[in-house]
């Protein structure tokens, strides 16, 4: 699992850090909904329907498979979307849903991952509830111990921008270390816990360090992006060339790109009364716009990488982890170079980034207010 430790702790700490905490606390309600139920219904509809594509596979390969395509990374789509002026609350929506989804995602992964080769948990009701537990909790604990640590140190450094961005780059690393290793947690829960704990206690960095610190993180996500994206390409031409693949694959990459985005329109849709209950509301364009953006990214890559790579597994089911890494790749080309080049037409076609008439009216009082003097 190097693939974890090497990537993870960089996609995770810079979504979470980056976020603007008093936006996020608004939908933080939505988000969790989509997280939470919304990740379980997606992760079993999947299933349900690659069962019927690939019927010799066990439920627990299809429920890992369901998880990995259930994870989110609309980084794309988030970077258009502050580019076109729409909604900031719903730009952090999507954001704050992906980062709590990727947290959800890999806990059902570590669940159900080792299973794939038996094809059975190995665990009764109580067991899992109580290593989701485990998972879930310790996780947190581990973030929230380390991110106290992390800012205290930060509040003692003054304008030593190389020691303050290190400090994060090891908080990061070392707090998914601990939370992996000693904590019998999810590593990924507590980045998020880490990240959102810095960030809300941004004032604790120095102000000419913060956007060093921010831009280096960037570069440190693109050069992380840039390298899980070509081991991935290596490991697809590997994979054809192997003749680990059938035609029907290819089939069914175009296939599973539907079922996928049809599913995600049925969880934001299906979860829209709920999520409307909160004081964020979300109307109907932007609901559609939340949906069409559930962009797959770096983080489903990586866990594909890792069945790809599970020489155990090869030995038992041959074809099961290439097969994964296959359609993973697919959704992810997929979802980028259709979902993620017309967003933009989208978001003109519903007029989410025109100004609001009470702003456009408060324009027009400014504007004849200034003449007047």
């Amino acid at each position: 699992h190097l693939l974890f430790y090497i990537f993870l702790p960089v996609l995770i700490f810079e979504s979470a850090f980056s976020l603007e905490i008093h936006l996020f606390r608004r939908v933080v309600g939505p988000s969790l909904l989509l997280a939470g139920p919304g990740l379980a219904v997606g992760t079993l509809l999947v299933a349900l329907v690659t069962k019927a594509l690939y019927p010799d596979w066990s439920w627990m390969s299809l429920l890992v498979f369901g998880s990995i395509m259930s994870a989110t990374d609309p980084v794309a789509v988030v970077a258009l979307l502050k580019e076109l002026g729409a909604s900031k609350a719903v730009a952090t929506l999507i954001e704050g849903e992906s980062l709590l989804n990727d947290g959800t995602a890999i806990v059902v992964f570590s669940l159900l991952a080792p299973a794939m080769q038996t094809g059975s948990l190995g665990m009764n009701a109580g067991e899992v509830i109580g290593k989701s537990f485990q998972l879930i909790f310790a996780g947190i604990a581990a973030g929230l111990l380390v991110g106290y640590i992390t800012v205290l140190t930060l509040r003692n450094l003054f304008n030593q921008p190389v020691l303050e961005v290190s400090v994060t780059i090891a908080a990061a690393y070392f707090t998914f270390y601990l939370a992996e290793s000693h904590f019998g947690a999810s590593g990924v829960l507590a980045l998020v816990t880490l990240g959102l704990l810095v960030g809300w206690n941004r004032a604790c960095i120095t102000p000419r360090t913060e956007m060093i610190m921010h831009e280096t993180w960037q570069l440190l996500v693109h050069v992380a992006n840039l390298l899980v994206f070509v081991i991935l390409g290596i490991v697809i031409v590997n994979l054809i060339n192997d003749d680990n693949l059938e035609g029907k694959d290819f089939g069914y990459v175009c296939i599973l790109y539907v079922v996928i985005n049809a599913v995600r329109f049925v969880i934001v849709f299906g979860l829209l009364p709920f999520i409307n209950c909160f004081p964020q509301k979300l109307d109907v364009r932007n609901a559609v716009l939340v949906a069409f953006g559930g962009l797959r990214g770096a983080v489903g890559v990586v866990l594909a990488l890792v069945i790809a790579n599970d020489q155990p597994l090869r030995r038992a089911h041959p074809r099961l982890g290439s097969v994964v890494a296959f359609h993973v790749a697919g959704m992810v080309v997929g979802t980028l170079c259709v979902n993620g080049v017309l967003t933009g037409p989208l978001v003109a076609v519903l007029r989410l980034n025109a100004v609001p008439l009470r702003r456009r009216r408060q324009m027009q009082k400014a504007v004849a207010a200034m003449r007047d003097r």
